[in-house]
């Protein structure tokens, strides 16, 4: 019995962003789902740079130890992305998920870091596999905040576990046994988040093609409203004697999309094209002359993703600026209370860029501790109305606090 995947993938912007900085691939071997996250296209850069360094994986079944393989190729990830941080600190914040599968026999190895997902259906069953690395998913384990309540909870995109290259990263690595006619979805949060896991089944279940399946959970996330980038890997365990090692892979998103043979050829971008030279720089049966060729390729390459981020950081950090919105505190009368500020949370060179926009009437010592220390901290917001509504869900938490019965975490009465 010969075990593969055949395969779909797609991305989309969805219907809020200005760009993708999603990243996806697929092949026989290997699936990857990266959401890049930093604006001003340095998410862009995160997702890329993790599609770039797993698809060096993909050349055929990898051999000996799966959650080394994946541990080795994580590190490498935290190194490109902290030598780009290091040399342009303007990408400072910029991070991505991760979330990939490599198949070999009929064991799947996984990796995960973040809230992207991993499903697998087997018997009609869908099972999410990935556990989110995430502020309310630390408050359900711990008891605090019910599945229910975690939907809509203002914190519910913090993540707790990003790939940043600035700080190491603990991934989440296993190993599972896989069969014929089970089938594996990767997925960004722009479906997991908008799609309910109940429908992704039904639609997982109702087409019987990947690529049908992969376009329809698309169009669902859409008419969800399509608030984030989407994208979807599915993929199906089959029992076929033909060798799917010459079936093209498929690489979409911020990476871009283009087909391509087994031996991935990363879009003509810098970053796609340092990837696939630093992997040719690998092959131990090259020249050494042509080696030290590559290597000066490699840097010249990343110089020049380097100038252009430089220039472009210069051009739109102005309008990044103004973009940007952020619940914190401003004083009132009678004590701190509740404002919505636009502009960066954090001072650039020892400037406040930021300025107040509106000012309400919830009082900062009228919320339970826990959106007491978050506001402190400031709450970033998708733009001014989402930071309406974060006010308005603490106001909702700061009456629930000055009812008879109040929830627990709730300031003691005077």
């Amino acid at each position: 019995m010969v075990l593969t995947l055949r395969f779909a993938a797609r991305s989309d912007v969805g219907l809020l962003r200005d760009g993708n900085e999603d990243s996806g691939y697929a092949s026989p071997h290997l699936l990857v789902v990266a959401d890049g996250m930093g604006g001003a296209a340095a998410g862009e850069v995160a997702s890329s740079v993790a599609v770039a360094a797993l698809a060096t994986l993909d050349e055929g079944e990898p051999s000996g130890d799966l959650l080394e393989v994946f541990g080795d190729a994580v590190r490498r990830i935290e190194d490109q992305l902290g030598g780009l941080v290091e040399a342009e600190p303007r990408l400072r914040g910029m991070g991505t998920t991760l979330t990939a599968v490599v198949h070999a026999g009929t064991r799947l190895g996984l990796v995960h870091v973040g809230d992207s997902r991993a499903y697998l259906m087997r018997g009609g069953v869908l099972e999410r596999i990935t556990r989110d690395h995430t502020l309310v998913q630390s408050l359900i384990d711990a008891g605090r905040l019910s599945e229910s309540d975690a939907t809509t909870h203002p914190q519910r995109n913090v993540l707790t576990r990003v790939l940043d290259g600035a700080h190491p990263t603990e991934a989440d690595l296993s190993i599972r046994e896989i069969k014929a006619g089970d089938r594996i979805l990767l997925c960004s949060d722009g479906l997991s988040g908008v799609v309910s896991n109940e429908t992704i089944a039904a639609s997982l279940l109702a087409n019987d093609d990947a690529q049908e399946a992969v376009d329809e959970l698309v169009d669902l996330a859409l008419r969800g409203g399509g608030p984030d980038n989407i994208t979807c890997v599915v993929a199906d365990v089959v029992d076929d004697d033909i060798d799917a090692d010459g079936e093209d892979a498929l690489v979409v998103g911020a990476v871009g999309v283009q087909r391509n043979s087994r031996r991935l050829r990363l879009p003509d971008t810098p970053a796609g094209r340092a990837a696939q030279l630093a992997r040719d720089d690998d092959d131990e049966h090259g020249a050494p002359s042509r080696r030290l060729r590559r290597r000066v390729l490699v840097l010249t390459a990343l110089g020049m993703l380097l100038i252009g981020l430089v220039v472009g950081a210069l051009l739109g950090w102005y309008t990044w600026s103004q973009g940007q919105y952020f619940v914190s505190t401003t004083p009132g009368t009678t004590g701190a209370v509740v404002a919505v500020y636009q502009g960066p949370t954090e001072p650039l060179f020892g400037l406040d860029l930021s300025r107040l926009v509106e000012t309400s009437t919830v009082g900062v010592d009228e919320l339970p501790e826990f959106e007491q220390e978050q506001v402190a901290d400031a709450i970033v917001a998708k733009n001014l109305e989402d930071a309406r509504d974060i006010v308005q869900r603490l106001d909702e938490e700061a009456q629930r606090c000055a009812s008879k019965n109040p929830p627990a975490g709730c300031p003691e009465s005077p």
